[in-house]
């Protein structure tokens, strides 16, 4: 390996701490089943039928043809589509209907994670960002939200916004087109997981 790609690597081992931060809560979505939450199974039954609609050709569906008793349901033109989409990617490329559940939710805490941890290191520096990470990741309501609520759609959209406020100082810092994309895509994707498709 050369040495420039060495040091590169070197000083990019700092971004490992959010997955450090992240092993509680991924020892505790290990053991076999989903978690026990209200709407968790809601959301696991409409991403297997976004994957069967996909199977179908269909891809982006409004009519589920297999829920609603069999009578089928308009759940996808109500439903935030986001976190469907993300978790049938996984399911197509090869993840069992539940890891690909369970990866979907460990996408987005890993996304909220790293994005809060690079708030509070731009902020204030690593440590303060380590923090800001513990913080966002075990904040009651966060762990609410994944093993109690089961709002998937939620989870997954709420994790791009640390991401849009790190933007959002870059911008003044720095006011750089990229930064822009960023803050802008990471306000799409709050959107997108949130309201209707």
């Amino acid at each position: 390996m050369p040495r420039s790609v060495a040091s590169w690597f070197v000083r990019q081992a700092h971004l490992l701490i959010p997955l450090l931060i992240m092993l509680p809560v991924l020892w505790a979505l290990l053991p076999g089943g989903l978690p026990n939450s209200a709407d968790g199974m809601v959301h696991f039954t409409r991403i297997t039928e976004i994957v069967s609609s996909w199977r179908d050709g269909i891809l982006i569906p409004r009519w589920s043809l297999n829920l609603g008793f069999g009578y089928g349901i308009p759940v996808f033109i109500f439903g935030p589509p986001l976190s469907y989409w993300l978790g049938a990617l996984y399911n197509i490329l090869g993840f069992g209907p539940e890891a690909a559940y369970k990866a979907m939710l460990v996408t987005a805490l890993l996304i909220g994670t790293t994005g809060s941890y690079r708030l509070g290191q731009l902020l204030l520096g690593a440590w303060a960002g380590a923090v800001a990470a513990v913080i966002y990741l075990y904040a009651p309501n966060q762990l609410f939200i994944l093993f109690v609520q089961g709002n998937a759609p939620q989870l997954l959209a709420w994790s791009f916004m640390p991401w849009a406020l790190w933007a959002t100082l870059q911008i003044f810092r720095a006011e750089g087109q990229r930064d822009q994309l960023i803050y802008g895509g990471a306000l799409a994707l709050v959107v997108s997981g949130t309201l209707i498709s």
